[in-house]
Protein backbone atom coordinates (compact mmCIF):
# COMPACT_ATOMS: atom_id res chain seq x y z
CA UNK A 1 0.00 0.00 0.00
CA UNK A 2 1.14 3.17 -1.02
CA UNK A 3 1.29 7.02 1.24
CA UNK A 4 0.88 5.32 4.56
CA UNK A 5 1.31 7.46 7.80
CA UNK A 6 4.76 8.24 9.33
CA UNK A 7 5.17 8.74 12.86
CA UNK A 8 6.63 11.92 13.99
CA UNK A 9 5.94 11.82 17.87
CA UNK A 10 5.10 8.96 19.77
CA UNK A 11 4.34 6.80 21.43
CA UNK A 12 0.71 6.85 21.42
CA UNK A 13 -2.52 5.46 23.41
CA UNK A 14 -4.68 2.96 21.27
CA UNK A 15 -8.07 2.39 21.35
CA UNK A 16 -8.93 -1.26 20.19
CA UNK A 17 -11.44 -1.28 17.14
CA UNK A 18 -13.13 -4.54 15.14
CA UNK A 19 -11.99 -5.18 11.67
CA UNK A 20 -12.46 -7.85 9.32
CA UNK A 21 -10.66 -11.23 9.89
CA UNK A 22 -10.10 -11.43 6.39
CA UNK A 23 -8.78 -8.07 6.04
CA UNK A 24 -5.24 -7.15 5.36
CA UNK A 25 -4.36 -3.77 7.19
CA UNK A 26 -0.81 -2.52 6.83
CA UNK A 27 0.65 -0.63 9.56
CA UNK A 28 0.27 3.36 9.39
CA UNK A 29 -2.76 2.92 7.20
CA UNK A 30 -5.90 6.09 7.96
CA UNK A 31 -8.73 4.23 8.96
CA UNK A 32 -12.31 5.31 8.85
CA UNK A 33 -15.76 3.87 10.30
CA UNK A 34 -17.42 1.47 8.75
CA UNK A 35 -20.98 3.36 9.13
CA UNK A 36 -23.14 0.45 7.91
CA UNK A 37 -22.01 -1.71 10.59
CA UNK A 38 -23.62 -1.87 13.90
CA UNK A 39 -20.20 -2.80 15.66
CA UNK A 40 -17.66 -0.41 16.06
CA UNK A 41 -16.22 -1.87 13.12
CA UNK A 42 -12.49 -0.06 10.72
CA UNK A 43 -11.27 -0.50 7.44
CA UNK A 44 -8.75 0.48 5.78
CA UNK A 45 -10.02 4.09 4.01
CA UNK A 46 -11.19 4.35 0.22
CA UNK A 47 -14.08 7.13 0.36
CA UNK A 48 -13.19 10.56 -1.02
CA UNK A 49 -16.27 12.90 -0.91
CA UNK A 50 -18.32 13.44 1.62
CA UNK A 51 -15.27 12.00 3.92
CA UNK A 52 -16.04 9.51 6.18
CA UNK A 53 -15.65 9.38 9.89
CA UNK A 54 -12.04 8.65 11.28
CA UNK A 55 -11.60 5.66 13.13
CA UNK A 56 -7.44 6.74 13.93
CA UNK A 57 -4.25 5.68 12.29
CA UNK A 58 -3.50 1.52 12.44
CA UNK A 59 -0.57 1.00 14.98
CA UNK A 60 -0.12 -2.24 13.91
CA UNK A 61 -0.08 -4.41 10.88
CA UNK A 62 -2.67 -7.39 10.10
CA UNK A 63 -2.16 -10.06 7.97
CA UNK A 64 -5.37 -11.26 5.68
CA UNK A 65 -4.16 -14.84 6.99
CA UNK A 66 -4.65 -14.09 10.68
CA UNK A 67 -7.96 -14.88 12.13
CA UNK A 68 -7.71 -11.61 14.24
CA UNK A 69 -10.74 -9.41 14.22
CA UNK A 70 -8.69 -6.81 16.86
CA UNK A 71 -6.38 -4.23 15.77
CA UNK A 72 -5.21 -1.06 18.03
CA UNK A 73 -5.76 2.44 16.26
CA UNK A 74 -4.56 5.62 17.10
CA UNK A 75 -6.04 9.34 16.92
CA UNK A 76 -2.97 11.35 19.14
CA UNK A 77 0.24 12.95 17.76
CA UNK A 78 1.74 14.52 15.06
CA UNK A 79 1.97 11.82 11.53
CA UNK A 80 3.73 13.42 8.01
CA UNK A 81 -0.08 12.43 6.06
CA UNK A 82 -0.01 12.75 2.10
CA UNK A 83 -2.44 15.51 0.54
CA UNK A 84 -4.31 14.74 -2.72
CA UNK A 85 -3.67 17.17 -5.33
CA UNK A 86 -4.98 20.05 -3.82
CA UNK A 87 -2.40 22.02 -1.14
CA UNK A 88 -4.00 22.62 2.25
CA UNK A 89 -3.20 25.52 4.12
CA UNK A 90 -1.64 25.31 7.81
CA UNK A 91 -3.90 25.27 10.62
CA UNK A 92 -7.07 23.67 8.17
CA UNK A 93 -8.58 21.13 9.68
CA UNK A 94 -7.81 17.87 7.04
CA UNK A 95 -10.19 14.71 6.27
CA UNK A 96 -9.70 11.15 4.86
CA UNK A 97 -9.73 11.84 0.84
CA UNK A 98 -8.93 7.83 -0.33
CA UNK A 99 -6.46 5.22 0.22
CA UNK A 100 -4.06 7.11 3.14
CA UNK A 101 -4.37 10.30 1.20
CA UNK A 102 -6.08 13.57 3.03
CA UNK A 103 -7.70 17.20 1.84
CA UNK A 104 -8.89 19.97 3.25
CA UNK A 105 -12.05 19.66 5.39
CA UNK A 106 -15.68 21.85 3.91
CA UNK A 107 -17.83 23.53 6.98
CA UNK A 108 -20.38 20.57 6.61
CA UNK A 109 -17.53 18.01 7.56
CA UNK A 110 -16.44 19.83 10.61
CA UNK A 111 -19.21 18.12 12.77
CA UNK A 112 -19.27 14.58 10.91
CA UNK A 113 -16.35 12.98 12.83
CA UNK A 114 -14.24 13.09 9.56
CA UNK A 115 -11.78 15.44 10.79
CA UNK A 116 -8.03 13.84 11.10
CA UNK A 117 -6.44 16.47 12.74
CA UNK A 118 -4.92 20.16 11.84
CA UNK A 119 -1.77 20.75 9.41
CA UNK A 120 0.93 21.97 11.13
CA UNK A 121 2.58 23.25 7.94
CA UNK A 122 1.66 24.15 4.76
CA UNK A 123 1.31 20.66 2.77
CA UNK A 124 1.56 20.73 -1.50
CA UNK A 125 -0.78 18.46 -3.21
CA UNK A 126 0.84 14.80 -3.76
CA UNK A 127 3.00 15.71 -1.05
CA UNK A 128 3.11 14.66 2.79
CA UNK A 129 3.08 17.22 5.58
CA UNK A 130 2.71 17.16 9.44
CA UNK A 131 -0.38 16.90 10.82
CA UNK A 132 -1.54 17.22 14.82
CA UNK A 133 -3.84 14.30 14.88
CA UNK A 134 -7.65 14.86 16.81
CA UNK A 135 -6.76 12.53 20.00
CA UNK A 136 -8.37 9.68 21.27
CA UNK A 137 -11.99 9.97 22.17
Amino acid sequence: MANEAVEVEGPHATVQWTVNSASAIEQYTLMEVETSSTTRLAMASQADSPAPPFAGIAMTEKESTSSSTSLGLTKEGVFELVAKTVDITEGAAVVISGLNTIRAAVAAELLTGAVVGHALVKITGDAAGEVQLIGNS
